[in-house]
Parts: C-alpha cells; sequence; structure tokens
C-alpha cells in the first residue's frame, strides 16, 4: 500500500511539473505578444518637459519599541508583487486561462489511448469435469481532430483465448483499421476552427486584463505610499503646532502672573494647547490606519513594526500634446485592442451562423485488416482487408433555429460596433478629461508654490513687527501655521501632479510594469 501511496505521489508531482512546463512558455508567449502590441515608450512629442519659468495654463507614527523596519518606494512596489493577495489571484486566473488553453490545444494533437483486459472462465463439460479458459485483449489507438473539422484515428487490437491445464484450441486475433471523416458543408472551415481561434483569443484576453490589473496595482501602491509621506509630514507639522502652542501658553502664564495679560488670554492659551496635542493625536492615528492597510495590501503581517523611507517629491513639469495623446492610445491601450477583437468575434459569430445555414454533409472513409484467428497475430492478408467510402447528407427541411441563430448574430454585430464606437468616444473624452486633470493639477501646483513663498515672506514681516513691539505671540504662531499648511498643501500638489503623470500614461497605453 506505501509503495502505491509513493507511485501515486510521484507521478501528482510529474503532472503538477508537466503542467508548469508547459505553460510557462505560453505565458512567456504572451507577455512577448503585449509588448508587441504596445510600444512601451511614449512617443515623441506627446509628453516634453516643460521649460524653467513657463506659465501654468489649462487647455505620524506612533511610537514604538524597537527600530521599525524602513521600506521606499520601490521596494514596496517589489513586495506587492511578491506577497499581494489579489495580485496572486489574479495571477493564478492567467495560469488558469493558459491550462485551459493547453486543454483545448491538446484536442488538436495526436492523443493516444489504449486498454488492456483479461479473464478467467470456468465451466463444467457434463461430466463432473470442469473447464478453465483464459483471454486477453489489448487496444491501442491514436486520434486527432483536425483544424478542418475533420477527425483521423488509427487503432490496433489483438486478443488471445484458450483452455488451460487441458485439451482445447487457442484462438488469436488481431486487427489494424483507420478511418477519417470530416463534415464538407456546415460544420466545416471557419466554424471548425473557431473553437481553437477562440480558446486562444480568450487567453490573450484574459494576459491583457493582468497587464491592466498590474499597471492599476501599481499606480494604487505608488498613490498610497505618497499619501502615507503627506501624512508624515503632516505629523511632523502638528508636532511643531504643539510645541508652538506650549510656548505660547507658558508665556501667557508667565505673563499673567506679571499682570501684563489677563486670564481670559491665558483660558485661550490653553485651549489651544489642547487643540493641538487633540489634533496630532487625531493624525497618528489616522496615519497608523493607513499603514497598517498598506501593510495589507502589500501582503504583509500588520502587527509587522514598519515605516516608510522619506523621499523627495519634485516633479517633472511636463507638456502634453493632447492630439498625439490621443492618438497614442489608441495605438496602445489594451482595452481598446480587446473591444476591437470583439467587433472581429461578432464578425466571426456571423459567418459561423451562415455556414450552418448549409445542410450537413459529411464524408467517412474506413479501412482495416485482420489476421486469421489460427494464425499469428501478425499474420495478416491485404486480400482478406476492408474499406468503405461514405457521403452522408441532411436535407435541409427545418433551418428555423439557424435562421434565428443567424438574425441574432446580425444584432450582436450591430450592437458590437456601436458598443465599440462608444468605447472610442469614451477613450477620446477620457484622455481629453486625463489631460485637463494634469493641467489642473500643474495650475494648483504652481498656486502651492507661491503660497509657500507668500506665508514665508508673511512670517518675516511678522517677525519684524514683533521686534517692534507691534505683533504678539500668538500672530507669530499664525504665521507660523500658514507657512506649515501652505507647506503641507505644497505637498499634496506635488503627490497629485506626479499621480496625475502616471495616469496619464496609463492612459495613452504606454506605462510598462517590468
Amino acid at each position: 500500500m506505501c509503495v502505491v501511496m509513493l507511485v501515486l505521489a510521484g507521478c501528482a508531482a510529474y503532472m503538477e511539473e508537466s503542467a508548469d512546463r508547459e505553460v510557462a512558455p505560453l505565458l512567456e508567449e504572451m507577455q512577448e505578444h503585449l509588448e508587441g502590441e504596445q510600444t512601451g515608450e511614449t512617443p515623441e512629442g506627446v509628453i516634453t518637459p516643460k521649460p524653467e519659468g513657463a506659465q501654468a495654463h489649462i487647455s505620524g507614527t506612533g511610537q514604538a519599541l524597537g527600530e521599525p523596519r524602513i521600506i521606499d518606494l520601490k521596494e514596496s512596489l517589489a513586495l506587492a508583487f511578491s506577497n499581494s493577495r489579489e495580485f496572486k489571484m489574479q495571477k493564478e486566473s492567467l495560469y488558469l486561462a493558459a491550462l485551459s488553453f493547453t486543454a483545448t490545444r491538446h484536442n488538436y494533437h495526436w492523443r493516444p489511448s489504449g486498454t488492456v483486459s483479461g479473464d478467467i472462465a470456468t465451466s463444467g463439460n457434463g461430466s463432473a469435469e470442469t473447464v478453465n479458459t483464459a483471454g486477453g485483449n489489448a487496444t491501442l489507438s491514436l486520434a486527432r481532430k483536425l483544424l478542418s473539422g475533420g477527425q483521423f484515428s488509427l487503432s490496433t487490437s489483438a486478443s488471445q483465448s484458450g483452455t488451460v491445464g487441458g485439451p482445447g484450441t487457442d484462438s488469436n486475433s488481431s486487427s489494424v483499421s483507420a478511418s477519417f471523416s470530416a463534415p464538407l458543408l456546415a460544420g466545416a472551415g471557419i466554424a471548425a476552427r473557431e473553437t481553437m481561434v477562440q480558446a486562444r483569443r480568450s487567453l490573450l484576453q484574459s494576459a491583457r486584463s493582468f497587464e491592466s490589473f498590474r499597471q492599476e496595482m501599481v499606480i494604487g501602491i505608488i498613490t498610497q505610499y505618497y499619501g502615507l509621506l503627506r501624512q508624515k509630514r503632516a505629523i511632523e507639522t502638528a508636532k511643531q503646532r504643539v510645541r508652538q502652542a506650549e510656548f505660547l501658553y507658558g508665556q501667557s502664564n508667565a505673563l499673567f502672573k506679571k499682570g501684563r495679560k489677563s486670564f481670559a488670554e491665558v483660558l485661550v492659551a490653553e485651549q489651544s494647547k489642547l487643540n493641538s496635542d487633540n489634533d496630532l493625536v487625531n493624525i497618528v492615528e489616522e496615519y497608523d490606519l493607513a499603514l497598517d492597510r498598506f501593510k495589507q495590501d502589500l501582503g504583509l503581517r500588520a502587527d509587522l513594526h514598519m515605516d516608510i523611507a522619506e523621499e523627495e517629491i519634485e516633479p517633472e513639469i511636463i507638456i502634453v500634446d493632447l492630439a498625439m495623446a490621443t492618438k497614442t492610445a489608441f495605438e496602445n491601450r489594451l482595452d481598446y485592442i480587446t473591444q476591437r477583437e470583439h467587433i472581429e468575434d461578432a464578425e466571426r459569430a456571423v459567418e459561423i451562423a451562415r455556414n450552418a445555414l448549409l445542410p450537413q454533409l459529411s464524408l467517412a472513409l474506413q479501412a482495416g485488416v485482420s489476421s486469421d484467428a489460427d494464425g499469428m497475430l501478425t499474420d495478416y492478408r491485404l486480400d482478406d482487408g476492408s474499406s468503405s467510402l461514405g457521403l452522408t447528407l441532411e436535407l435541409p427541411l427545418d433551418r428555423k433555429s439557424q435562421r434565428n441563430s443567424y438574425k441574432s448574430t446580425l444584432i450582436s454585430l450591430a450592437r458590437a460596433r456601436r458598443s465599440f464606437s462608444l468605447f472610442e468616444d469614451n477613450m477620446r473624452l477620457s484622455v481629453r478629461d486625463t489631460v485637463r486633470k494634469l493641467q489642473r493639477a500643474e495650475v494648483t501646483l504652481a498656486i502651492q508654490k507661491k503660497q509657500v513663498k507668500t506665508a514665508m515672506d508673511r512670517l518675516e514681516v511678522e517677525k519684524i513687527y514683533q521686534e517692534k513691539g507691534q505683533r504678539s505671540s500668538q500672530d507669530i504662531v499664525n504665521a507660523q501655521n500658514a507657512l506649515q499648511n501652505a507647506r503641507n498643501a505644497l505637498v499634496e500638489a506635488q503627490i497629485n501632479y506626479l499621480i496625475a503623470t502616471i495616469r496619464l500614461r496609463k492612459d495613452i497605453g504606454t506605462l510598462r510594469v517590468n
């Protein structure tokens, strides 16, 4: 029993490895095909660096023991592609699609099959004696389905029977035969090839969907990463406000004791301090929650002590040629290629339905030869062989179902063409909207840079007035807060612009994920 289990386990392992060996080159072929469908680079002239000085226009973490693991953006992407549960699910779906294709393709290869059987029988002969007979039979066949719709098969069989332990006559026989059948009208040509064509088409579309998922996943990870970076800087701003509020509260207390401030002003300073403390707690909590969700999306444990690395955010300002960007999208977008293939599928369905209107006319060929029962198993006599040629014609007396199917395919083709036209229009609108959002993000970025400069100038002016005794400490704190708010808004504007540039490349089909 143990030996049988070991053999079965070894067979299962072999079958699994065999599936991997067959699917791996197929997936590589699909990847190469996708690389041929997309240029992989943004064509020259679509996006160009914006000259310096050109005007914008529109066409925290909580405290924890120990040092956290610091990961940067590149490592975050690597972890996502290694550990993300959703990514693994999508990858397995593509693998299953490839397995389904190999099963369909296998139907058009030579497929061997065979059986072996044997029996022993005991019977009486009327004289209180028993007669034992034994027999065996073996059959081996080889069949192949052709893309033209035909079926070709070869088969051979051998059988032997005789008496065991007594007189009797042994009998041997064997045969070899070949057969071929094929549809000549309905079911032939394009209709016969459809199963294989659609299987490969489905695999290609699955590969495109997987690639689109990877691109969206990259954009999502980058967005989350920079969102966390923005929150970290907001935590630093909140901590600075806490320190400023504590200083103001201490100063107000000291001045109150000297009789230079009222108790009401002390209470206002204390309330400001408490509000700052509360704001810091809320921001840290939001960051910790966002960081935990980020870990989950990367496929990491929620209790892993980690943090993200500080990175400079200074996106390159670009100029987009809308006409060229739209043209590039129509040449490279994977979903557009799939939609275009839906038209081809519908046109092919019409041809298949038209083919089904024809009568069934099938050809059948058969030839075989057998050995003599009393001779050797390989003692064939060709003059005793047999062959046949047959034609079968179905009279097309009832074609209502085929007629309705043909009409349905014509309607489906018209719908597919309208859907494709709508998809083209939506693509144009999508590219235009993406370009507008990029331009709006550029304008916002330029405004926020000016806001930072204005806030810095205001702080300097307030300091000058304070030295002259014309401003209070609260005025300085307010100016410092305005500067921190402007800097936070600038970081957010930089991140939004950076994400917008990546989204643009996704929408015009030139974002590549290695």
